[in-house]
């Protein structure tokens, strides 16, 4: 498990004696705000008292790697789907991937026409938008945000 508090990581893991089991009483105190140090302590709590002596030490292997005071300020995990559209014919390229300074977009064909590009942040968010003419090549300067995952349409 890898979650994402502010600018920084934390992760829970698994000695190869142990495992999480009862994910909930985790992951329900973190959807309440409290920190990753807390919700652990509560799971492993409550672990410990439902489990007999000779099962509890399963749970022994448990490791939080991190700052316990850390809590998760964003639970996004999907992202909904644009409705479906007619499928064109016109294959576009994305070069390079990974890019770190420039994004070049290229259309198989070399019609001159206006076309729109829009990028997205993982949140959904518009992070790009450009409506120009062009034949077949469309160039993004991405050096000016975050490294990340981003969707073009």
């Amino acid at each position: 498990l890898i979650r994402k508090f502010l600018n920084v990581s934390g992760a829970l893991g698994s000695a190869k004696t142990g495992s999480m089991l009862e994910f909930q009483y985790f992951y329900s105190p973190l959807s309440q705000g409290k920190c990753l140090g807390d919700a652990f302590k509560e799971w492993f709590a409550i672990m410990g008292e439902a489990w007999g002596d000779t099962s509890r030490s399963w749970f022994y292997g448990m490791t939080l790697i991190s700052d316990p005071t850390l809590t998760v300020i964003d639970s996004l995990t999907a992202i909904a789907e644009a409705p479906e559209m007619k499928k064109s014919e016109i294959k576009l390229y994305i070069t390079p991937n990974p890019a770190s300074h420039y994004v070049e977009f290229q259309l198989s064909d070399n019609e001159k026409k206006l076309v729109e590009l829009i990028i997205y942040g993982v949140d959904g968010r518009i992070v790009w938008r450009e409506k120009k003419e062009c034949t077949s090549l469309l160039r993004w300067d991405c050096g000016k945000i975050p490294a990340g995952i981003y969707f073009s349409n």
